[in-house]
């Protein structure tokens, strides 16, 4: 996959990005997820608290930090 289209628009541990990967998938909005963690652990160290890269098109960057905004700003 070409991720030269691609930007990252968030980066946390994987329990933060479940309702942020659920809400993109509700609005329709592609994305690419680099997990460093699960990555990291396969490879014998740890990938650091924010392991987890959400990369969307950059086409969707703007609806994308909007709904970043509304999920964590509600917390």
């Amino acid at each position: 996959m070409d991720n030269s289209s691609y930007q990252k628009v968030y980066a946390a541990g994987e329990t933060e990005t479940l309702a942020l990967k659920d809400a993109f998938n509700q609005e329709g909005i592609q994305f690419i997820e680099r997990n460093n963690i699960q990555s990291g652990l396969r490879g014998g160290f740890y990938g650091g608290a924010k392991g987890v890269e959400i990369l969307v098109q950059e086409k969707d960057v703007a609806a994308a930090e909007k709904i970043i905004a509304e999920i964590f700003n509600a917390e």
